[in-house]
């Protein structure tokens, strides 16, 4: 499994963005976001059998997964990594 950040890409004149899992899955790999991380910026896991190429539109970057826990934890410092290496998202403890 790859930890990726990848971006909302909007087509001229969309008025709605697309993310790359449809065209992951489409070339025989599978992707899931887990958080967003700013405003069109999202991070997320792939297969290893990506091809990160044909994902320019994207902005696609391969992290490490302590890259992508510790942006995950400045969004909510209360998110850990699962037994399966994915991001749990624990809602923050509201008083």
């Amino acid at each position: 499994m790859k930890y990726l950040k990848w971006s909302i890409y909007f087509k001229p004149g969309a008025k709605e963005g697309v993310t790359p899992e449809e065209t992951i899955r489409n070339n025989g790999g599978w992707a899931e976001g887990a958080i967003r991380v700013g405003d069109f910026d999202i991070i997320g896991y792939a297969s290893d059998n990506v091809n990160l190429t044909e994902l320019s539109n994207y902005n696609v970057q391969e992290l490490t997964q302590e890259e992508a826990l510790s942006m995950a934890q400045e969004i909510n410092p209360n998110c850990y990594l699962q037994d399966d290496g994915k991001i749990c998202l624990v809602a923050p403890v509201v008083n």
